[in-house]
């Protein structure tokens, strides 16, 4: 059986400022953007945003503690950085973890590390 992720929700703080970081500042497509509840398209899964609202389940430290990281694959790691630094977003130098890995970190509104990842073929 294979299997695939098909959505990952994150608990935001400020669901106005994540729904214009996901959206203005990492340029990711907003299928629907509701008060609490965003939904984008990142071409192989859906990335949901959903904020606080009255009675809900969990408790308010629980927003914006996880995941650990989001990680991005992107097709030119310098120009997706040179593209976030223009906007103002303050990117970590780019590393290799390994052979034809390259990765660049940043921070979402809620200090949740935002990695992009560069591969080359083979990597």
């Amino acid at each position: 059986m294979g299997m695939h992720v098909g959505r990952i929700v994150l608990l935001v703080r400020d669901f106005e400022r994540a729904v214009e970081f996901y959206r203005d500042t990492l340029g990711l497509t907003a299928q629907a953007v509701h008060p609490g509840w965003a939904v984008f398209d990142t071409g192989e899964a859906l990335l949901c945003l959903r904020g606080p609202w009255e009675g809900m389940e969990y408790a308010p430290e629980d927003f914006g503690r996880s995941p650990d990281e989001l990680l991005f694959r992107v097709d030119d790691l310098a120009a997706a950085v040179a593209a976030l630094e223009r906007n103002g977003v303050c990117v970590g130098t780019p590393h290799e973890p390994g052979p034809g890995i390259r990765v660049a970190e940043l921070q979402d509104p809620d200090g949740r590390r935002v990695a992009l990842e560069e591969r080359s073929p083979g990597g």
